[in-house]
């Protein structure tokens, strides 16, 4: 309960820290750091901060209380300050915003929930079939794989305007969404946090050589900074897609473990045991005939 209450507690204070520090740092002097974008910064942060609140929770009520705690925190700390009017801060981008925190969070509490859940009740019996229950490599480098090539083929299609995205989209926030698709269904912590940081890494940089005309050496010599800000998003952002594949491989494992328990039972129900053998060899086995001489003799005995 006390843990519980600390989480929720983290939760509203990092949402207002969050909710004021978009506001105020783009009004400070940043010099060459004014390259941030705060705002997609703050996404990754929140997203990253609740799907850890979440993963130590351990309890559906708390995840789910934290989560919109820190979304009320995050906007009602705008209103309180007046940097925003009520109409004024439900903008498209602040409800993509919203709607991928509370869509990927809910994701990630049930997901959690089931998994540790199963596996509570049956701590025992999960302890006996866990070298049973492995998770194939296969799906982790599929979608690792699949992510790049995602990342790619986003950085093309917008530099050649081949595909126009509706207004309140743009092509990083579908490589958000997608790279998030991607960690869940690789059911597996390093593959997720590989596919979140390269994903947002191969797009920026992508992005920056087709505006440069691919000079490798002007951007390796004068755009550290932006190299800089670059990894900082992609670190994040993979840290967050960690948390969604060890949310998704908790779900499978118990999944796996299911089917493991359950096969163990057909086994032992199908095969009888040692004392049921014996039995069934003596009632199958015939009694041996009678000869005729000693019935008769055993007959004349008794006269």
């Amino acid at each position: 309960m006390k843990k519980g209450i600390s989480l929720i507690g983290l939760s509203i204070i990092f949402g207002i820290l969050l909710g004021w520090g978009e506001e105020a740092i783009p009004l400070l002097n940043l010099s060459e750091w004014s390259i941030i974008d705060i705002s997609f910064a703050a996404l990754l942060l929140s997203l990253f901060l609740v799907l850890l609140f979440i993963s130590l929770s351990k309890n559906f009520i708390v995840g789910i209380t934290a989560t919109v705690l820190y979304a009320v925190s995050f906007l009602g700390i705008k209103l309180f300050l007046r940097f925003h009017t009520a109409y004024s801060l439900f903008s498209q981008d602040r409800i993509i915003f919203l709607g991928i925190l509370l869509f990927f969070s809910v994701v990630s509490i049930v997901l959690l929930s089931v998994g540790r859940d199963y596996i509570a009740r049956h701590a025992k019996e999960v302890s006996n079939v866990k070298r049973k229950a492995r998770i194939d490599l296969a799906f982790p480098v599929i979608f690792f794989l699949f992510a790049l090539l995602i990342s790619s083929i986003t950085v093309v299609l917008e530099g050649n305007a081949i595909l126009e995205l509706p207004s309140p989209l743009n092509f990083l926030i579908v490589v958000i969404i997608l790279s998030s698709l991607l960690a869940i269904f690789s059911f597996n912590e390093i593959s997720g946090f590989f596919i979140g940081f390269f994903s947002v890494f191969i797009y920026f940089l992508l992005s920056r050589l087709v505006n440069n005309g691919f000079d490798v050496q002007s951007i390796m010599v004068f755009e550290k900074v932006f190299f800089s800000v670059v990894l900082l998003y992609s670190a994040v952002f993979g840290l967050f897609t960690l948390l969604l594949g060890r949310s998704s491989r908790i779900f499978l494992f118990s999944i796996l473990c299911k089917r493991a328990i359950q096969q163990e039972k057909t086994v032992v129900l199908s095969s009888p045991g040692e004392e049921e053998q014996h039995n069934a060899v003596e009632t199958e086995s015939p009694t041996p005939p009678v000869k005729e001489d000693e019935a008769e003799s055993e007959s004349s005995s008794a006269t």
